[in-house]
């Protein structure tokens, strides 16, 4: 840190040479010693410990010049090399300077994926980083995200969610949401809640957890800070302002003696908000929560936003004793009737959704109709027209039942599916069958809320394209057949079939098909089925189309499949008789 010429003189008189870990310690602190490293080849082959992890330190803080260790082969074609040094301050050193390096990412990176949680927690932050350096990278190893963010270390933690603050990308908005309620450790909260601050205009549904945290926080608190700068630019920037003010005025009366306060609200026509005034709001939801008879479950949280764009009003709901969380919904119909409904999300796979409905009922026992709504996979038959479902289209229950189509058992011969289809609700079997008969008649409800639902909350669900609707078998595509109105979703029926294997196989989708006379294939509907029959209480599967269950699975049709799902599914509730409710 002082002067180099001084430095020189000085290390001359004790005849020591500026090279090696000296030299690379100096350069860190001045660029004087540009020059001399530029002078410099370290062999890792040869050099000691110190100058491999003070060299390390160089190339982390991108100055260490492009051919530190080779002539030939630059720094970044190097480094990986030093992963698996037998020291394993270098393996670690070698790790933070390829996470650190702007020049450098995942490509220089020689640890295998797959052994992650063989290494130390601070090694394992700076991977997770690495898998962040961008949404494109994400998106590919969204599997090890979901792996970091579960991990037992705090710091490996940590280093995931810097790297998350600043990236977007499709399904990333359910990682964060599980993970924010799980995580405990302040400082991982506070780069979550800075990433959906930052994503909240992308994702709406961010913007609940953000504002609800923004107003607990104290006024001039850090918290408040960090939340308005990842806001900075957004949409939700203005909102987060008007809280503010609104925050501040409440502290404002608060601090005034009564009378003056009073005197104050009166002139500006302020109603009072007293204490009683919140138990009773909070009594009347609670009561009408627990006599709703309808629970919608959703399994992503695309899902949920969807549905929660058709709701009229919507009130958070919670229980004592039990993990869910759910809102109070409501639907006013034409002819001015009320009806209440319970939304929930459950998470992916049949085993979460089992648990949620279970907790479900026993926290609301006067419900009767359990309403899967979200999207699936679906099993295309171009060789029948009628039966061909598309990207975009609606599979909704019809009495061949739910089938858990991973309850099988494994022989010589194959593999063979022992469960019996269960049958959804007799009653929203009923109903959907006179939809069915409003429709020949020109009726479709639900594209009227679809239209609506884009207009004026979430106009990034649109329809995609239909020139991204390909059918595939194997590398070769499969036209499909004529139909005369492709810009709207047909209503299927027919098996849904659920398991907790994301199904890519088009060979077992379409045995599914022909053996079940399934039309979806989807992870939760079993699960929720098995729970709800044992108490007594109808299923009804209400999915929209997103993808084939082949390999060309992806996410371009998931929300116009789950708003177009949501719609139907307000549309179902609107044509049960009131005296249901």
């Amino acid at each position: 840190m002082v002067d180099s010429d001084e430095l020189r003189k000085t290390l001359r008189q004790k005849d020591m040479p500026l090279e090696g870990a000296l030299l690379f310690a100096a350069a860190q602190y001045n660029n004087s010693y540009q020059g001399d490293l530029g002078k410099s080849i370290l062999n890792i082959e040869v050099a000691s410990p110190a100058e491999l992890r003070f060299a390390m330190l160089l190339v982390g803080l991108n100055k260490s010049p492009e051919n530190l260790f080779s002539r030939s082969f630059s720094n970044s074609q190097i480094i990986g090399d030093l992963n698996s040094h037998p020291d394993s301050l270098v393996a670690q050193y070698s790790v933070w300077a390829t996470c650190e390096n702007p020049h450098m990412g995942i490509g220089e990176l020689r640890l295998p994926l797959r052994d992650i949680e063989c290494h130390p927690a601070n090694v394992r932050g700076w991977v997770y980083q690495l898998l962040t350096s961008d949404a494109e990278t994400a998106r590919r190893y969204n599997e090890y995200l979901i792996f970091g963010s579960e991990d037992s270390s705090s710091e490996a933690r940590e280093g995931l969610s810097i790297g998350i603050r600043d990236i977007f990308f499709d399904s990333i908005e359910r990682l964060v949401l599980d993970w924010f309620d799980d995580e405990e450790t302040p400082s991982i909260r506070n780069r979550l809640l800075e990433h959906m601050a930052h994503n909240a205009q992308r994702y709406p549904p961010y913007a609940t957890p953000v504002m609800d945290i923004y107003r607990t926080a104290n006024t001039g608190s850090l918290l408040r800070a960090r939340i308005e700068a990842a806001a900075r630019s957004t949409p939700l920037a203005l909102d987060l302002r008007k809280m503010a003010l609104q925050i501040e005025s409440e502290d404002l009366f608060a601090r005034m003696d009564r009378p003056a306060k009073e005197a104050i609200k009166n002139q500006h026509g302020m109603k009072q908000r007293t204490p009683k005034a919140a138990s009773t709001r909070l009594e009347n939801t609670t009561v009408r929560a627990n006599a709703a008879k309808v629970l919608i479950v959703t399994a992503l949280p695309k899902e949920t936003a969807a549905v929660k764009a058709t709701l009229d009003v919507r009130e958070r709901v919670g229980v004592v004793d039990d993990p869910n969380f759910y809102e109070l919904g409501v639907f006013h119909d034409e002819a001015g009737h009320e009806r209440a409904i319970l939304l929930a999300t459950s998470g992916m796979g049949t085993l979460n959704a089992s648990a949620l409905a279970s907790n479900a009922i026993r926290s609301f026992p006067n419900l009767q109709h359990v309403i899967v709504v979200g999207i699936a996979g679906g099993c295309p038959n171009p060789e029948k027209p009628d039966e061909h479902v598309r990207l975009g289209d609606i599979v909704i229950s019809d009495e061949t039942g739910i089938l858990a189509s991973d309850f099988v058992k494994e022989t010589r011969e194959g593999r063979e599916i022992r469960s019996f289809p269960q049958k959804p609700s007799a009653k929203l079997l009923g109903m959907a069958n006179h939809m069915r008969s409003e429709a020949i008649l020109g009726r479709h409800p639900w594209r009227d809320i679809v239209s609506s639902v884009l207009k004026d909350r979430l106009p990034d669900y649109r329809r995609p394209a239909s020139e991204t609707d390909i059918l595939h078998e194997g590398a070769a595509v499969v036209a499909h057949p004529q139909r005369a109105d492709v810009a709207n979703p047909i209503v299927h029926s027919g098996g849904i079939a659920a398991s907790d294997t994301l199904q890519k196989n088009p060979v077992q989708r379409d045995e599914l098909r022909d053996r079940f006379k399934v039309r979806a294939v989807e992870m939760e509907a079993s699960g929720i089925q098995h729970a709800s029959w044992a108490q007594g209480k109808d299923v009804f599967v209400i999915r929209g189309i997103c993808d084939y269950c082949d390999d060309h699975k992806s996410d371009v049709w998931q929300q116009y499949a789950s708003l177009v799902a949501a719609a139907y599914a307000r549309s179902l509730i609107e044509e049960m008789p009131i005296e249901w409710f």
